[in-house]
């Protein structure tokens, strides 16, 4: 019973679910994995929140019609939003490493230059 619990409370998080929408927006991973994809069963890692405040390390697999990814995340809580040091996904085949707060930084900065 408490096994089914704490993957719901990391799953109900917001740190697990703003990194999972990044993860399926990058374009890199998604030719990576292929659409759609999905989340594994399992998160681990720990989640610790005060007030306005917190942190959240954590892993989870993703896979999708073209293979499997590993999500690593490192955030921390500032007032009630989470800021993201760390979101990459290392793709199983291969080992490549796609860093997704990089690939967000490139989209941002090619949407101010047009």
């Amino acid at each position: 019973m408490l096994l089914p619990m704490i993957l719901w409370w990391f799953k109900s998080s917001d740190a697990y679910a703003n990194s999972l929408d990044a993860v399926r927006a990058d374009s890199e991973v998604r030719a990576a994995l292929g659409d759609p994809m999905e989340p594994g069963l399992l998160v681990f890692g720990h989640i610790q929140i005060s007030n306005t405040g917190g942190y959240a390390q954590m892993s989870y697999n993703v896979s999708g019609p073209k293979g499997k990814g590993t999500v690593y995340v490192f955030a921390y809580k500032e007032t009630d939003h989470w800021v993201f040091k760390t979101l990459a996904v290392v793709i199983e085949d291969s080992g490549d490493k796609i860093d997704v707060l990089a690939n967000q930084e490139a989209d941002k900065a090619a949407n101010e230059a047009i």
